[in-house]
């Protein structure tokens, strides 16, 4: 019997490490970015320019104390999916999405209850980020839908270049407006390996199609074919999208060298690809723990942003950069057909 269990614990264990290793894949944000800059080198110019005024604006709502949990209202993004598929599990349901949408709900409004797992050093550095996002309700002609426009296409095996983009740029009404909607295309591939993607914000000129988020259909939501391991890696992609760095800082090389994300709440690191414990993250700086529960880094135990990594990422929707002030405004809501009492039959484009 002794030796029955003991079997069943080493295969337990043994399936568990198969599990993380499969699942484990990185962010190719970082990669992607340097690929717009080595194309256009008046990209980088673009981009330094616009991210030291977000790091002005980041810093002046830092001096103004801004708190989060007390602010007066809370900003909404309209959300647009593009589900790229061949007819195989690649072309996830709408109720997939939908679990997706309120993951990101869940962990941008501070209502995920695995935070009681958060270590003690940072219990007072939980940020609550009062985001929403919602899927938009009015396409860019003004018809109904339901945020989700499904396409039969090759293209979701997708390449990692900025070409993609431009093969696909939108649907049958026309280009989604990245100033108007938050697009996310979700795809069977992605050549680099990499779980997911984006770009900074300044990294493309306003409006540009290529101001997206690309990501996994098997890494979108906990159900269908994603799952609860799997489902933070929206949330990650999400925050560099709204300026957020890894928290070791601007590379796609975690546990190489320490490093800082220019976020004053969040200790350097060299980052993790697996869960650690308090004692043992504390690698950078002797005594202080790391914040490998954030939701920036590689762990995989994700289950928080900081305070102030709220700050930037409200101080970047605030910002024209890359049109982000845009799509909070009223009249974007409307645009979306995000208002309240707005209804209409939710329609998927085929």
């Amino acid at each position: 019997m002794k030796k029955q269990i003991l079997t069943l614990i080493s295969t337990s264990l043994l399936s568990t490490t198969f599990y993380s290793q499969e699942t484990y894949k990185p962010c190719h944000t970082n990669e992607a970015m340097e690929e717009v800059f080595k194309n256009d080198p008046s990209a980088k110019s673009r981009f330094d320019i616009e991210q030291s005024q977000l790091d002005v604006a980041y810093k002046t709502a830092l001096d103004n104390r801004v708190n989060l949990k007390t602010a007066a209202s809370s900003y909404t993004i309209p959300v647009v999916f593009h589900v790229l598929h061949l007819n195989g599990g690649e072309k996830i349901s709408t109720a997939q999405v939908q679990d997706a949408i309120d993951i990101l709900n869940r962990d941008y409004n501070l209502q995920n209850t695995d935070t009681a797992l958060v270590i003690p050093p940072f219990k007072n550095k939980i940020g609550d980020i009062q985001i929403h996002f919602e899927l938009a309700k009015k396409d860019p002609l003004g018809n109904c839908t339901n945020g989700i426009n499904y396409f039969y296409t090759a293209n979701t095996a997708w390449e990692s270049s900025n070409s993609s983009f431009y093969t696909y740029t939108g649907t049958t009404a026309g280009k989604w407006n990245p100033s108007k909607y938050l697009n996310i295309y979700s795809v069977k591939s992605i050549s680099s390996g990499a779980a997911g993607y984006t770009y900074l914000p300044g990294s493309w000129a306003t409006g540009a199609p290529n101001d997206a988020i690309v990501i996994l259909s098997n890494y979108v939501g906990s159900i269908g074919t994603g799952n609860t391991n799997q489902s933070r890696a929206l949330t990650h992609e999400v925050g560099h999208w709204l300026n957020l760095p890894h928290v070791w800082g601007g590379t796609n090389q975690p546990g190489v060298a320490c490093g800082d994300d220019g976020v004053s709440d969040t200790p350097l690191t060299m980052g993790y690809t697996a869960c650690s414990s308090e004692s043992s993250s504390q690698v950078c700086t002797p005594g202080v723990s790391e914040n490998y529960q954030n939701y920036m880094d590689y762990s995989y135990c994700s289950r928080m942003f900081t305070t102030n990594q709220g700050v930037r990422m409200r101080s970047a929707l605030a910002s024209s950069t890359s049109g982000r002030s845009t799509l909070s405004s009223v009249g974007n809501l409307s645009f979306t057909g995000i208002t309240p009492g707005y209804t209409c039959a939710p329609v998927a484009i085929f």
